[in-house]
């Protein structure tokens, strides 16, 4: 399945401390899925991705799928 979504690049690291994934511009951000509809609304955050690397893209198919976000 493809998905069309875009990537943000977070060179400065400002995404990552506003969405809590750092602490600080120095540290290495954590691995986090974050879910956002259409309308800019946070639908789901799946912070396990590291534990399930293997299974992320199905599981966040079914993520999807299970909130109406795709077909």
């Amino acid at each position: 399945m493809a998905l069309d979504y875009p990537l943000i690049p977070d060179t400065g690291r400002n995404v990552c401390l506003l969405y809590g994934t750092t602490q600080n511009i120095e540290q290495v951000s954590q691995r986090w899925t974050f879910l956002i509809d259409k309308e800019g609304i946070l639908r789901h955050v799946d912070k396990e991705v590291q534990a399930r690397v293997r299974t992320h893209g199905a599981d966040m198919t079914a993520k999807l799928k299970e909130l109406g976000m795709i077909q």
